[in-house]
């Protein structure tokens, strides 16, 4: 017998190797929300993506974040985490298609994603975020190297924005 190799749920007990995730809870759902997002938002392209985005403020009870505060354990870190869709239309091809495309996007999604999720946290505002693929994808490399392209100019785009008035962007 060979010796076994680790699975994926050993790999993250490391502390070397962080542990980028996507959680259930990051996930966009509901009507209200797709509603909101195409209604009141703003987009971008990036390579083969779509991003559209949309921001609301939340106000906080505790004023200062220090860092102590954003703790993945803490309730204030996980109610800011930005919520995503990722949407193949039917014009990319079919099911099979539609869903690689948004499994590589998940994937580079969760792989780029997290100075997203700490800028967010940081300034407490919600995100929604809605990534479309405007043509079928060539592979899982370009796919995250658009993917990071575009995540980049989101948070060069957030940065940019005052994001201490009181009404949504």
């Amino acid at each position: 017998m060979s010796k076994k190799e680790l699975n994926n749920l050993v790999a993250p007990l490391t502390p070397s190797i962080p542990a980028y995730k996507l959680p259930k809870k990051s996930i966009m759902r509901g009507k209200k929300a797709f509603k909101e997002l195409f209604e009141a938002s703003q987009s971008f392209r990036s390579g083969s993506l779509l991003f559209r985005y949309a921001i609301s403020l939340e106000s906080i009870t505790d004023a200062s974040l220090s860092t102590q505060a954003i703790s993945p354990s803490n309730s204030t870190f996980s109610s800011f985490t930005p919520k995503v869709a990722f949407i193949a239309p039917k014009r990319i091809g079919n099911a099979v298609l539609r869903n690689r495309n948004k499994r590589y996007m998940r994937e580079a999604y969760r792989h780029a994603s997290h100075e997203l999720n700490l800028f967010t946290n940081l300034h407490a505002f919600h995100l929604h975020l809605g990534i479309i693929a405007r043509y079928s994808s060539t592979g899982i490399s370009k796919t995250e190297q658009d993917m990071q392209r575009g995540l980049e100019i989101l948070l060069g785009r957030l940065k940019n924005n005052d994001l201490t008035s009181p009404q949504s962007h």
